[in-house]
């Protein structure tokens, strides 16, 4: 035994294992899946189908369940969020920025792009301020209302510290005095993300990924030498954005969902 290889070794101890391991033909795990949520259908009744339509042995309905157990395991699934109308107002930073140039010295200086979306229509509102000091972040959202013309019941940010001064285990997030001054006037709620769960805020996430499609990708190489000119630009193109039809939504744009 000493001079066999550990493969060989392997294979002398554990063939009787193999040889009583049995090799089942397995069903489609999509349909079943696809089957389950379905009224009346039961385990049970995918396994009798499953077993009916085979010439050979079939697996036990317990080895059945426990290789469907392992199918759904390797979806990832996620819970689907429902958005209802004028519930809740998405607000962000992109990560990527555009420049004002100063016309006598050439120096551009990077300005910072704020993305606002509904949840439910997916209307987006684009606005770039100076900077994401509080002053900055409260202004973009003000300029959102007036955009919209109407108020969402919660405004949903990202923990930046314009927005949360800090996150306790025990209280939970501490709102930043000034912005829940801003919302207490405007009578909304600020709910604000959990930490690094960024499908909290998938809809300016998407927002924001198509924000940056459309608006910087098509301002990229045009030079703007103040931001009220950049903004400009911005504001038409948010009109084709928000006019554009959406596949997703049978055709409709956001514009018309709103």
């Amino acid at each position: 035994i000493s001079e066999l290889p550990q493969e060989a070794l392997d294979a002398r101890l554990n063939n009787v294992r193999e040889r009583i391991k049995k090799r089942f033909e397995e069903p489609d795990w999509s349909h079943v899946h696809t089957e389950v949520p379905r009224p009346g259908v039961t385990m049970t009744l995918l396994y009798e189908e499953y077993a009916s339509g085979l010439d050979s042995r079939p697996m036990s309905d317990r080895e059945f369940r426990r290789r469907y157990d392992r199918y759904k395991r390797s979806l990832g699934l996620v819970m689907r969020q429902a958005r209802r109308p004028g519930e809740e107002l998405f607000v962000d930073y992109s990560g990527k920025r555009l420049s004002i140039t100063d016309p006598e010295t050439g120096v551009r200086t990077p300005v910072e792009f704020w993305v606002g979306v509904l949840g439910s229509s997916r209307k987006t509102f684009v606005y770039c301020t100076p900077s994401q000091q509080l002053p900055d972040w409260i202004d973009a959202h003000v300029r959102a209302f007036e955009f919209f013309g109407a108020l969402p019941l919660h405004l949903v940010p990202d923990n930046l510290k314009s927005a949360v001064v800090k996150i306790s285990r025990k209280d939970g997030h501490y709102i930043n005095p000034t912005y829940q001054a801003f919302a207490d006037h405007y009578d909304v709620m600020v709910m604000p993300t959990r930490a690094r769960k960024p499908k909290d805020k998938a809809a300016v996430e998407g927002g924001v990924r198509i924000a940056q499609m459309w608006i910087l990708a098509r301002l990229r190489n045009r030079t703007f030498f103040s931001l009220q000119d950049l903004n400009r630009a911005i504001a038409e193109l948010l009109v084709i954005l928000n006019n554009k039809p959406m596949r997703s939504r049978g055709g409709k744009s956001r514009s018309e969902l709103f």
